[in-house]
């Protein structure tokens, strides 16, 4: 049974501890070939003081100066986008609500990458049942922690897990499915990714879904047996354990019986597909409710456990 993708009060703890040295050292390099000097000088002192407002006046003169080059206005993005998120900091630490910098998050969004930015804005949409916009930055705050040169220092292995299954519910309860994103060099990144700084999912919940009562898959459900027909290419994984499961409707023996012709038609598909792999079946049924307790609907939910689940 899985956790609750809600941020914990002990995930917001390990959040904000991930936050507070790179805020602190984040800036600590200005770039050697930075000529717009007295940019440069005003960017520091705004950034010092935690002024938001003076840090993007900065980046929109640097964007008109000639002289200050693209590492420069990265330089200065990086400045604005750690700004805002010690303000989240200090506020949700004195017992602010994450949802109140929402629109401030969201436009700092387009001066740089982060993790934690993108972390909190999947809690933000996730809370409002927005599932679909918080698979998408669940997914991008795991491509951008898995890229060492934009996340230097990785977050604590349970951070990673904890936004990877965010993730995984995120995109379970979205009613369209949520492709997983490339990574800058053209890598399967985001739910696709086979490992993120040292950690690797025990099990992949991707949803492989199906119309109630039968095995016929949803749309979405086709959509995500490609992705796992690609990942399977990619991987080259020569065998795989493909879990089926029901919702609580039925009986317990006829749920059994559903949840292995699930996993077989998934292996079906996969072997039409040219998947010449080894394929354990398994039928769990109703046993494995994943008790997520998000502010879901009661359909939404129940349509998040007809699943197939992938192990290695």
């Amino acid at each position: 049974m899985r956790g609750s993708p809600c941020p914990s009060t002990g995930f917001l703890a390990r959040l904000i501890l991930a936050l507070a040295l790179p805020l602190v050292l984040g800036l600590g390099g200005v770039p050697a070939a930075l000529a717009c000097d007295d940019i440069t000088a005003r960017t520091q002192t705004a950034y010092q003081a935690g002024d938001l407002a003076a840090l993007r006046a900065a980046h929109a003169e640097a964007e008109a100066t000639p002289a200050c080059s693209d590492d420069s206005l990265a330089w200065i993005g990086k400045a604005i986008v750690t700004t805002a998120l010690k303000t989240v900091q200090a506020d949700l630490a004195a017992g602010g609500v994450l949802a109140s910098h929402a629109a401030m998050l969201r436009e700092v969004r387009s001066y740089g990458r982060d993790w934690r930015l993108e972390t909190w804005l999947g809690d933000i949409a996730f809370d409002q049942s927005d599932y679909t916009e918080a698979a998408r930055a669940y997914q991008d705050a795991l491509n951008t922690l898995n890229d060492e040169e934009l996340t230097p220092r990785a977050p604590d292995v349970g951070v990673i897990e904890e936004v990877y299954t965010k993730a995984e519910v995120a995109r379970l309860a979205a009613d369209d499915y949520v492709g997983a994103p490339v990574t800058r060099s053209g890598e399967p990144g985001g739910l696709a990714a086979t490992s993120y700084r040292g950690y690797r999912p025990p099990q992949r919940l991707l949803p492989v879904e199906f119309q109630f009562g039968s095995t016929l898959f949803t749309g979405k459900g086709l959509l995500a047996l490609r992705e796992l027909r690609d990942f399977l290419r990619t991987t080259g994984a020569q065998t795989v354990t493909l879990v089926g499961h029901t919702d609580p409707v039925g009986g317990m023996a006829a749920n059994d019986r559903l949840s292995l012709a699930r996993a077989r038609a998934v292996s079906d598909a996969l072997r039409n597909e040219g998947y010449l792999g080894e394929m354990l079946l398994i039928g769990r049924g109703e046993r494995d409710p994943l008790d997520w307790r998000a502010p879901m609907s009661r359909q939404t939910y129940h349509q998040t456990l007809r699943r197939v689940e992938v192990r290695p």
